[in-house]
């Protein structure tokens, strides 16, 4: 059975693992080729936001390039307190972003630190059709339950917190490997045993939630 990776900067060529590869978008610059038969994401980080971006044309611009088929996910975008740019440019690409997600019908990738009461608060007040996923979750598993109450997803790398099987199910979880050099099988092994059923359930799942989500990368 296939493994999924749903968020990785990396590029395999293992044939047993499909991948959404990450694209960070820069101002002014176009996407890279895209190959054949691959997968990809792709969006504004918020720790690469230029000082000053042109606003103007911005959301017209990245809507054009996130139209490719190949790109099956808006992001990775979102809330970083600890970027350079100001927190109210930050939230006006951001929403940008929300809003291409929601053009294009496609799920959005989010990065998060430290602002998780904006996500949520945006969330309840846009109540958006499509699916947020917060990818790289470390938290407690408190802000787990609380972000799937408002109906976002998780998506984990290799250190996820063994105590996450407190809080959420394993049908809101997505695998990924973002920049780590572990391989997304490592996470698989790591999710079988934190909620403590067998390797092959835990791929059955995984290949249930990539369907429900991203019906392009799970077709044979």
């Amino acid at each position: 059975m296939e493994y999924y990776d749903i968020h990785t900067h990396r590029t395999h060529h293992d044939p047993h693992i499909r991948e959404i590869e990450n694209i960070i978008l820069r101002d002014g610059a176009g996407l890279p080729p895209l190959a054949p038969g691959r997968f990809y994401s792709a969006g504004i980080h918020p720790r690469c936001i230029p000082p000053n971006p042109p606003e103007t044309g911005l959301i017209r611009r990245i809507e054009e390039q996130l139209r490719h088929p190949r790109i099956v996910a808006v992001g990775e975008c979102g809330l970083d307190t600890f970027a350079d740019s100001a927190r109210s440019l930050q939230n006006r690409i951001f929403q940008f972003q929300i809003t291409l997600s929601e053009t294009l019908r496609k799920p959005l990738i989010i990065h998060c630190v430290k602002a998780w009461d904006e996500i949520i608060r945006l969330h309840g007040s846009l109540r958006p059709a499509q699916t947020w996923i917060i990818h790289g979750f470390r938290g407690k598993p408190q802000l787990a339950g609380m972000l799937l109450r408002h109906g976002m997803w998780l998506s984990v790398g290799i250190h996820f917190p063994l105590t996450l099987a407190q809080a959420v199910p394993l049908d809101r979880i997505l695998p990924e490997t973002d920049d780590d050099p572990e391989p997304v099988t490592a996470v698989y092994e790591r999710m079988a045993r934190s909620w403590n059923i067998p390797l092959p359930e835990v791929q059955a799942q995984m290949r249930e939630n990539v369907t429900r989500l991203f019906p392009a990368l799970s077709a044979r």
